[in-house]
Parts: structure tokens; sequence; C-alpha cells
């Protein structure tokens, strides 16, 4: 037991130290990785990976749809508080439903 455990942090290294490498980053993680197995392994997903999969075009875009899902009127209720505080003629537009 303790040797497949072994063998998956070992294996999560490697393969964390390579997406380093592959990303630039190499030169701080790899060391951090090596010498602190799985502390060093979770440091790197925290601090590197996970700000980039949320900070990602297609994360931005499941953001907005969820939430749209939960608040189907926010962007209406946000075009008709503008146009409240402006005349212009643009702001009316939009708030048209598209004929």
């Amino acid at each position: 037991m303790r040797h497949a455990v072994a063998l998956v942090i070992l294996l999560l290294d490697i393969t964390l130290i390579y997406h380093a490498s592959r990303t630039g980053r190499l030169q701080p993680w790899a060391f951090i990785i090596l010498m602190i197995p799985l502390v060093g392994a979770l440091a790197y997903i925290v601090v590197e990976l996970v700000p980039e999969w949320f900070g990602s075009p297609g994360a931005n875009r499941r953001a907005k749809r969820i939430a749209g899902k939960l608040d189907p009127e926010k962007a209406y209720r946000e075009l008709s508080d503008r146009l409240a505080g402006s005349r212009y003629i643009a702001n009316r537009q939009h708030l048209r439903p598209n004929v």
C-alpha cells in the first residue's frame, strides 16, 4: 500500500515538474516539488494552477453562464439602471427586445 502511494506521489511530482518546465516556471518550482514531495506539489497546484484555471477564458464563460442562470434578469436591470441615469438613445436601443 505504501509503495502505491509513493508511486502516485512520484508520478504527480514528475507531471507537475514537466508542466512547470513547459510553462517557464521550472526554476523555483522544481526545487520545491522535489524537496517537499507532496506539500510542494500541493503548493504548485494552489499557487499556479488554480488561478490559471479560474482565470482562463473558458472559466470566465462558465462563470457568466452560471451567473446568468442564477439571476437571468441581471443584465436587464443593469441596462435599465443605466437608462434611468442617462437620456441617450443608444441605451434605449439596448433595452428594446430583438424583433
